[in-house]
C-alpha cells in the first residue's frame, strides 16, 4: 500500500509538515554561532538542505558504514569550527553517538 513507513518518515515526507519543521528549525537556530549542519540518513537529507541554504551554512552528510551508497566516504561535506547535529527524531541518541564517534 503506498504511504505506509514508520510515523516520523511519514511526517517529515509531507512537504506542508516539512516546510513547518524546516522553518522551526532555523528560527531555533538563528541565535546559535555554527559553520555547518551535519545530518545522517533520508530525514535528515530532506530537511537539512533546506536549513543549510536559508541560514547560509555548510552540510556534512554522515552515512552509516553499512549503508549502501555510490560515494565510497562514510562523511562527506564542510565541517567547520561548530556545528549542529540535525536528526528526525530523538529516541536512543544511538545515531548522535554513532555521528560524534
Amino acid at each position: 500500500m503506498l504511504g505506509e513507513g514508520c510515523e516520523h518518515t511519514r511526517i517529515v515526507l509531507n512537504h506542508k509538515n516539512r516546510n513547518q519543521i524546516v522553518m522551526n528549525t532555523i528560527k531555533g537556530l538563528r541565535d546559535y554561532d555554527f559553520d555547518s549542519i551535519v545530518c545522517c540518513g533520508t530525514s535528515g537529507l530532506l530537511v537539512a538542505p533546506q536549513v543549510c541554504e536559508i541560514l547560509n551554512k555548510e552540510i556534512v552528510v554522515v552515512r552509516k558504514e553499512h549503508e549502501k551508497r555510490y560515494s565510497p566516504f562514510v562523511i562527506e561535506g564542510i565541517l567547520g569550527t561548530g556545528f549542529v547535529f540535525l536528526d528526525d527524531l530523538v529516541c536512543s541518541g544511538a545515531t548522535l553517538r554513532y555521528v560524534i564517534k
